[in-house]
């Protein structure tokens, strides 16, 4: 390849038959490498570290690997932004042992009890720079007692959590996965200002968890999860005039309900705006904004504490948790 020691961006999205070559020069013959992006071919992560890639700070792999243990001790030393999706969970966790610096990561990956085990026990590691993570794991079988997908990942500085947990093929063990999401949660209850929470399976959560969180100030849950101890729980969490000033509480400042499935069921979101009505008062803290799916057609009064937002508005409103510019997708600023 002509000129490979200058690339700084490469996006690859051809397959596999015509990027040999460029894979190949990846990364002995691109130290100045500062952006990689690869879409649609196998690729053999472990590759990645042959040679140091001193100036790469975006990385993104969105394709089936292959797995095998890097063969170096090299380091992603500037690396701010990871994207892996088509990934093996060791990959994942080794990438991200070797990415030192990173501030926002999005991961999707199966989980099996299998590959869990790939992991070695005394694997350990601090991302102190981590501020952002979204998390999209589909369990394929699971061992009652085992540790989380992450649980041996120090994340000190976490402020924003995006968590999806699929349950598709582990049948009964949806109260399990609803602990082991919470309890996932909990591990950064000291620094989460940002919560969203999607667990695609059966059962309720514990509601208690979200007391936990004292510097909560955004918070996304599905529809099908608004049982009426969730739905007390939320409510408890809304600004509220009887609150007393020396009483430490938490506030939110946003709710969103998510409805992947559309169930179009506003019967507790309507719960949980009378509710809030019935706190309110003119010295008010300010209005909670409830963000709803584009199928649910509601308004709120002028002088209501729940402030109405259709969930497209509110995206745009936020790109700093769904679009943050570590996430751009390829040929906007790349």
């Amino acid at each position: 390849m002509d000129n490979c020691e200058i690339w700084k961006n490469v996006h690859i999205t051809m397959r596999k038959n015509y990027s040999c070559a460029l894979l190949f020069s990846i990364p002995a013959y691109t130290p100045n490498l500062q952006k990689l992006s690869i879409l649609g071919p196998n690729f053999l992560i472990a590759n990645l570290f042959d040679a140091p890639l001193t100036h790469l700070t975006h990385l993104r792999i969105d394709s089936p690997t292959i797995y095998s243990r890097p063969r170096t001790n090299f380091v992603l030393e500037n690396l701010r932004s990871l994207y892996l999706r088509g990934a093996k969970h060791p990959e994942v966790v080794d990438c991200l042992s070797r990415s030192p610096r990173v501030e926002g990561a999005t991961l999707t990956f199966k989980f099996t009890a299998e590959e869990a085990h790939q992991i070695p026990d005394r694997v350990c590691f601090k991302l102190e720079y981590l501020r952002r993570l979204e998390l999209n794991v589909d369990f394929h079988s699971w061992n009652h007692g085992q540790s989380g997908p992450l649980n041996h990942i120090d994340l000190p500085a976490l402020e924003t959590l995006l968590l999806v947990v699929i349950n598709c093929k582990i049948p009964n063990e949806a109260d399990t996965l609803w602990d082991l999401s919470i309890n996932t949660v909990s591990r950064y209850e000291a620094t989460l200002k940002n919560l969203e929470m999607t667990v695609r399976c059966c059962g309720q959560p514990q509601s208690d968890f979200i007391g936990r969180i004292h510097g909560l100030k955004h918070l996304g849950v599905n529809l099908n999860t608004l049982s009426d101890d969730f739905i007390r729980a939320l409510v408890s969490h809304l600004p509220s005039p009887k609150q007393q000033p020396c009483e430490v509480h938490s506030y939110l400042e946003s709710l969103r309900i998510l409805d992947i499935f559309e169930y179009q069921n506003g019967a507790a979101v309507s719960v949980i705006i009378d509710l809030a009505e019935n706190e309110k008062s003119y010295d008010a803290p300010h209005p909670v904004t409830m963000i709803l799916p584009s199928h649910f057609l509601m308004a709120s009064a002028s002088d209501s504490l729940v402030k109405i937002m259709a969930e497209d508005d509110w995206v745009k409103q936020r790109p700093d948790l769904y679009r943050p510019d570590l996430y751009r997708p390829m040929g906007e600023d790349w």
